[in-house]
């Protein structure tokens, strides 16, 4: 009896101290704090200013958790490698705020913010991936792979018959999962494209893509091609074991940039040849999705943690006035590290600005301030900005 009692209270030990220890790792991933920050008040739109002032502090509480982490001499001597990756997936995150206090005070708005601050990986959190989707401003996802069929003896070219809407979808579910929300279903392709112009984008033409994505409204296109064959006469009892192939871009719609590609081999064995492939596909599509949400977080964290290339075309500017439009840019306009002109023909400029504002946040800026001519903002993108002088 008093040998079954012992291992009885043996293992309650051992099941209170193991969950004394999940509970200190859950607390020690995460850590609160309270901090302020400030935004200059411009032109009395005070909606800007409070979202200057919340990233304010939320780079703030950041900071001061990794202080915590980081021996102090060592924080000053990296402070601007540190600062400038503050956002990043090895740096720390916010997984969520409130917002205690706000207030103006001679042409500045104050803010209390307290703040949750984790230090897992970026891409492990779903609530940090809705802020910074948020701080991206909800960029939109399109998803189209068409799947390559196998070639019969004498045919020479590469045919896309169909549309992979098992990939498609296994890949539009894992945004889902992540929580990318704003996602653009393949079918309104199909509506607007020819077979023809979406085999084309998919193998080599990433204007097209960038076409394809803007005029359906995505921000960002995961675009590629896969491919299914069986894969052996290997004895499986009577199963059968195929093979997909699936290779994706991630295309930036308004720089034509790619921002991410991946490409993957998986098996599956099934009762027939198609439960098989589309089992091979299923494992294939979820290993490119998450490779490619990885790279494609890594890549927005860099432009809201550090300065992103921002093109602005300028229409109906003459060259004096262009030369007052970049001297306010330079030294009016706020988190603006440099300027290049990279043309000027027929009172049409085209200016790279290295900026640590979004262009929404930008646009903003710019159209509040006097330049001592009048500026239409006429559209803009996530790296794009389009003005008019008048």
């Amino acid at each position: 009896m008093k040998k079954k009692l012992s291992i009885y209270l043996l293992f309650l030990l051992l099941l209170l101290s193991s969950k004394n220890i999940i509970l200190a790792q859950e607390m020690s991933d995460k850590k609160e704090v309270v901090v302020n920050g400030q935004g200059v008040i411009y032109q009395n739109d005070l909606a800007h200013a409070r979202d200057l002032a919340i990233s304010d502090a939320l780079r703030r509480a950041v900071e001061e958790v990794m202080g915590t982490f980081v021996q102090a001499d060592t924080l000053v001597k990296n402070y601007q490698l540190i600062e400038d990756r503050i956002y990043t997936q090895t740096k720390g995150y916010i997984k969520d705020y409130q917002v205690l206090k706000e207030s103006q005070l001679q042409g500045v708005y104050q803010v209390t913010v307290k703040a949750t601050v984790g230090l897992k990986k970026l891409q492990s959190d779903l609530m940090a991936i809705n802020i910074l989707q948020q701080r991206m401003h909800k960029p939109r996802i399109m998803v189209m792979v068409l799947k390559e069929r196998s070639l019969s003896e004498g045919e020479d070219l590469k045919k896309f018959d169909l549309y992979d809407l098992v990939s498609e979808g296994e890949i539009i579910k894992s945004l889902k999962e992540k929580d990318f929300e704003a996602v653009v279903e393949s079918s309104q392709i199909r509506e607007v494209y020819s077979q023809r112009e979406t085999k084309k984008a998919s193998w080599e033409d990433d204007a097209l893509v960038a076409e394809i994505g803007k005029k359906l409204g995505a921000d960002v296109v995961l675009i590629g091609k896969s491919k299914w064959e069986k894969s052996g006469a290997l004895d499986l009892g009577g199963l059968v074991s195929c093979r997909a192939y699936i290779e994706i871009k991630a295309v930036k719609c308004d720089t034509e940039a790619i921002i991410g590609t991946k490409g993957e081999v998986s098996t599956g064995v099934g009762i027939t040849e198609n439960d098989a492939s589309r089992k091979a596909a299923v494992k294939a599509s979820q290993i490119v999705a998450l490779a490619l949400i990885d790279q494609i977080l890594e890549v927005w964290s860099k432009e809201t943690s550090d300065s992103r290339l921002i093109t602005l075309e300028i229409a109906n500017l003459s060259f004096e006035n262009l030369l007052k439009f970049e001297d306010i840019l330079k030294n009016q306009i706020r988190g603006i590290k440099a300027l290049h002109r990279r043309s000027f023909n027929e009172n049409k400029a085209v200016v790279e600005l290295e900026s640590k504002q979004s262009t929404q946040d930008l646009a903003t800026e710019i159209s509040n301030k006097d330049f001592g001519f009048s500026v239409l903002i006429t559209n803009f993108s996530a790296n794009r900005l389009k003005i008019e002088a008048r």
